[in-house]
């Protein structure tokens, strides 16, 4: 009993030894337990932190990849608007090219046009000089063309009086020798008296005088219309001028006198349209002479 006693005291002091180092295992054990507890629940904080931000990863990955996408048909339509841009341009640069050439080709056209427009302007200005030169020309010459018209017409009017008086002088004095012929036989084979009025054959030279070329166009339309038939010629024209009958009642023998008048005539363009020629008037006006004698 006495070796089992101090045994006995080795034994207890052995079981409170290891009552008190398992004691303080289960407080370790527990505070790991209680550290592991709390890492746990840190850990499965963690993990939903983790998988909300892996969520939050993945919708932003899937949303990069959207937009990825979309970038690259944006650089592709990027792409194809630059291949565009760059044959536009291409396009452009040649059209400026052809236009710079057109602009170089209407300048030198312009620029001839312009030479060709001066030396239009010169000629016009040439042309209307001599308009002017010749319009002045023209109308003094109208103006002269006009007094000389004037100055025929007024000869027309003396020499167609001058014609009438004579018809009318040659009518009586045919009348008179008519009844001179017939009415007294004798009447022939008395001469004349010396102071009687015979018949005389008067020439009328027709006179010309210088025309411009301007007026001998235009007297033909002038006078056509207005002037009698008239000889052409300057040669001289006998006119059979017979006593009146108051100066002598028996027929005379004509006597032919050639007096030049001072009358003016038509150029020979302005003859009349049925003028007679002068061979053929002078065989006429011989012819009438004899029938009247």
């Amino acid at each position: 009993r006495a070796k089992n006693a101090a045994h006995r005291q080795d034994d207890v002091q052995f079981a409170y030894d290891i009552g008190t180092s398992l004691l303080a295992e289960v407080r370790r054990l527990q505070s790991l337990f209680s550290e592991r507890d709390k890492t746990i629940q840190d850990m499965k904080a963690d993990k939903d932190d983790l998988e909300k931000e892996n969520d939050l990863l993945r919708t932003n990955l899937r949303q990069q990849e959207t937009a990825a996408d979309r970038f690259k048909e944006e650089n592709w339509n990027l792409e194809v608007k630059n291949q565009e841009a760059t044959a536009a341009l291409n396009e452009t640069q040649q059209t400026a090219a052809r236009a710079e050439s057109e602009l170089k080709r209407a300048t030198r056209q312009l620029t001839k046009a312009r030479e060709a427009a001066e030396n239009h302007k010169s000629e016009h200005e040439k042309v209307s000089a001599s308009y002017d030169e010749f319009k002045t020309k023209y109308e003094t010459d109208v103006a002269q063309m006009r007094k000389q018209a004037a100055a025929l017409t007024r000869e027309k009017s003396d020499l167609q009086a001058s014609l009438d008086t004579m018809k009318t002088e040659m009518a009586k004095r045919e009348r008179l020798i008519g009844k001179n012929r017939f009415g007294s036989p004798l009447a022939n084979d008395n001469p004349p008296a010396e102071g009687s009025l015979q018949p005389t054959i008067t020439t009328t030279k027709i006179s010309s005088r210088l025309r411009s070329p301007r007026e001998e166009n235009w007297m033909p339309m002038a006078l056509h219309s207005g002037l009698p038939d008239m000889p052409t010629t300057t040669t001289p024209h006998a006119i059979l001028l017979l006593p009146s009958p108051a100066s002598s009642s028996h027929p005379t023998t004509p006597q032919t006198s050639l007096k030049p008048s001072n009358k003016l005539s038509p150029t020979p363009t302005a003859k009349s349209a049925h003028s007679k020629t002068p061979s053929k008037e002078r065989k006429d006006r011989s012819s009438s002479s004899r029938n009247s004698w």
